[in-house]
């Protein structure tokens, strides 16, 4: 498999998760967990969305497998600079709109405050006990998690041996699943491993690296992302008071790991020219589409819902988000990508310079006669 090239599949994959968030949290999170943050009520939509919650495991097993091809550089400082060219200026501006919209339209739903603003800002707020600027949010301290342990692995010169790691991982969490232990899932983050597992193993499966046992890692994978959210069915049906479905899970989870498999072995050659540009876009928009949905969108709904029926209402609500994705990625997040890349760029050579300045020997005549000069 080609590391290089761009797998305008994820894209697609990405937005469809994106969006499936989107309207999980307008059409249940909204009213059904009891905070009342829409004034929007609609049932039947609610039963039809209940799963999507799953689309972020989705996030993780394609963040697994796209942090282990960014990783292949071998380079901490490579690995550190993609991340932050990657994930901050849409933080930035993301994090900055939704905290305008939450203080002027929903500050009596979702609280905020300025350190928590910017506390958020760092993406380190989870690590010092600050909870995220909106809802979505939880899931970048995740992924943080999962960013430290790559690095980790890239800087002990363990990578070539990421196979061994995950099935660590994987025990780790197993054990944990029997023996639940609080510093474990601080580190490790047993209930979302799997996932991040599944996708390090297909991209490792896409290179033709020990296919034999990265099958065993990725079925492993299936059954432990699987008892884990067994446990999580239950929890949502507790509290959205739905009823959830176990083999509802088991095929969509099926479903997610198939489309990877599918990805693997096609390695895109299905793709039509014009579908890769689609696809390109709505991967490109679906990062901020996932920060700015909620604060700003359930904003927009209070504001226009008495005005317009309810799938009126929901309708304009998503194409005013995803427009206003497009629009933070295109005249935000890339602009501010170039300037922050060229800073990188700037600052490590400036730290070369001095590091071989520091190494340098003194001149033979600078120690010899420093007097006599």
């Amino acid at each position: 498999m080609n590391e290089t090239r761009r797998f305008h599949e994820l894209d697609a994959l990405r937005f469809l998760a994106a969006l499936a968030v989107v309207f999980l949290h307008y059409g249940v999170r909204g009213f059904a967990d009891g905070d009342n943050l829409s004034p929007i009520r609609m049932e039947y939509l609610a039963h039809l969305v209940k799963y999507n919650y799953l689309a972020v495991n989705l996030f993780f097993m394609i963040s697994g497998f796209v942090i282990l091809m960014t990783a292949q550089s071998n380079s901490v400082i490579k690995f550190v600079k993609s991340r932050i060219v990657r994930l901050y200026p849409a933080l930035w501006i993301s994090c900055t709109l939704t905290f305008i919209a939450i203080s002027f339209f929903m500050a009596d739903k979702i609280a905020t405050s300025w350190p928590r603003y910017f506390a958020n800002l760092t993406m380190f707020n989870g690590f010092v006990g600050i909870g995220g600027i909106d809802g979505p949010y939880w899931s970048l301290y995740v992924e943080m998690k999962f960013y430290v342990l790559v690095g980790l692995l890239i800087a002990s010169g363990n990578l070539r041996r990421v196979e061994m790691f995950m099935a660590g991982w994987l025990l780790i969490s197993i054990l944990n699943y029997r023996y639940p232990s609080a510093v474990v899932e601080y580190i490790f983050i047993p209930k979302y491993a799997s996932y991040f597992i599944a996708g390090c193993t297909l991209f490792l499966l896409g290179k033709s690296r020990n296919k034999a046992f990265n099958y065993f890692l990725l079925i492993c994978s299936f059954i432990v992302g699987l008892m884990y959210d067994a446990d999580v069915l239950l929890e949502k049906s507790l509290w959205y008071k739905f009823h959830f479905s176990v083999i509802a899970l088991i095929v969509i989870l099926m479903a997610f790991y198939s489309f990877f498999l599918f990805i693997v072995f096609t390695k895109g050659e299905w793709i039509r020219p014009s579908w890769a540009a689609a696809f390109g876009v709505g991967g490109s928009i679906s990062y901020p589409l996932y920060l700015l949905h909620n604060g700003i969108g359930l904003s927009i709904i209070s504001l226009i819902y008495p005005y317009f029926q309810p799938l009126v209402v929901l309708g304009v609500t998503v194409v005013a988000v995803i427009f206003l994705s497009w629009l933070v990625h295109r005249w935000g997040e890339r602009p501010l990508a170039k300037w922050l890349r060229d800073k990188l760029l700037l600052l490590e050579q400036r730290s070369e310079l001095a590091f071989r300045k520091f190494q340098r020997k003194p001149d033979v005549d600078d120690v010899a006669d420093p007097v006599i000069k």
